[in-house]
């Protein structure tokens, strides 16, 4: 199986950007949105930060980029593809039809009583659901529905398990099943309908 078609989606040459400094961004970024989420910093501390954050907005404003040289979430060889908007899924087996991934559900995702928010675990079938639909060499495609069902309380902090099977394919569309489980307790699972875009289509 080759990662050719997943890359190009998920990459863009005219960009190329190697840089392994980049993925340690990503995890120094990653890890610093989970402290942030469980800290209760004093006043001097708030001012602190946000004087160094605003310091750091406007550096990045003078790298702005537009959308076909952007780095961010275009990475495929960094954890997490280079992104912190949805938790970092590292995959474990990638078969034609099947695959197996771990994920953990850090602070930042948490929505109360020690369980992932509910649209973080979507997010994260999304997030898979677009590397299944192109096992085996399969062309681009894109969400057309994703119905996320909760079967159990999907804990933070803890290591769970992914696994996503297309099912049946119908011309242009692909019919997807995933779930996370937490050992042998189901978590969540996600129905979901990926449709290949047209020639021309982007």
């Amino acid at each position: 199986m080759t990662d050719d078609i997943w890359r190009s989606v998920w990459s863009r040459p005219a960009g190329a950007f190697d840089d392994h400094r980049y993925g340690r961004l990503i995890a120094s970024l990653r890890g610093f949105l989970a402290g942030l989420a469980g800290a209760r910093p004093s006043t001097t501390q708030i001012e602190d930060l946000e004087a160094t954050l605003a310091e750091w907005g406007d550096v990045l404003a003078t790298c702005q980029v537009g959308e076909d040289l952007q780095v961010y979430a275009q990475r495929p060889d960094v954890e997490g593809r280079g992104q912190v908007t949805c938790p970092a899924v590292a995959y474990t087996c990638l078969g034609e039809t099947e695959l197996r991934a771990r994920v953990r559900f850090d602070r930042f995702f948490l929505g109360s009583n020690g369980a992932a928010h509910g649209g973080a675990v979507a997010f994260v079938m999304d997030e898979v659901a677009g590397r299944l639909c192109h096992l085996g060499g399969r062309s681009t495609a894109r969400t057309a529905y994703l119905n996320t069902q909760y079967r159990s309380i999907t804990p933070t902090d803890t290591d769970l398990d992914i696994f996503g099977v297309i099912a049946r394919e119908e011309g242009r569309k692909r019919f997807l099943r995933l779930e996370i489980r937490n050992g042998d307790m189901l978590c969540a699972t996600a129905d979901v309908l990926m449709i290949a875009l047209k020639v021309g289509q982007a």
